[in-house]
């Protein structure tokens, strides 16, 4: 896929528009294939958890309202234990990307500022440095640079509130240091001082 005015590396390295367009392009052309089969996930899964080294894995594949899962492998080498369609696996950092994504689509559209503090869209927050709860902002939180301790791992539930209850408790979260200095330009040699 070429974008006007763009390189043929435009979908991994362009604007977030062509990414999301050229996502729904991968989607409307995989809405025309065959239904999903799930033998072949199966060994696929298998194989490449084979070949990685990966004692156990799980895939799950939604198209429309088609949803495919299938496992392969253990849980535990110790135990044996098979992953199952059911398993539950710590994410880890998997979901950085999706999230880092979507929040890059709203900036694409207007909706979100980078550079905007994060209480202007979460007004509620409480961090554990109050100047940091006022300052930190987007672009310091997908860059990693906000200061606040990102090894948690507080158990907030499976519910649909899981994420605000983490949210509400981050002002028991360490603050390692302050969040960064704003930088606006893409070289990062002027930064600006939040204020």
């Amino acid at each position: 896929m070429l974008y006007p005015g763009a390189s043929h590396g435009s979908v991994f390295s362009g604007k977030p528009s062509h990414h999301v367009d050229y996502n729904r392009r991968v989607v409307d052309w995989l809405e025309r294939r065959t239904p999903i089969r799930a033998d072949h996930w199966r060994r696929r899964l298998a194989e490449l958890a084979r070949k990685h080294g990966v004692p156990g894995a799980a895939l799950g594949i939604l198209r429309g309202d088609e949803v495919v899962q299938v496992s392969a492998g253990v849980l535990n080498k110790a135990t044996g234990t098979p992953v199952t369609d059911d398993s539950v696996f710590q994410i880890g950092s998997i979901t950085k990307t999706w999230t880092a994504t979507m929040a890059m689509q709203l900036v694409d559209e207007g909706r979100l500022d980078l550079d905007a503090p994060i209480a202007d869209v979460l007004p509620d927050l409480r961090l554990s440095d109050p100047d940091v709860t006022k300052q930190v902002t987007l672009r310091h939180l997908l860059t990693h640079t906000s200061g606040i301790d990102g090894d948690v791992f507080t158990d907030t539930g499976r519910g649909d509130d899981c994420v605000a209850t983490y949210v509400d408790r981050l002002d028991e979260v360490a603050q390692g240091h302050p969040s960064a200095p704003l930088c606006r330009t893409a070289t990062r040699d002027t930064c600006l001082s939040a204020e």
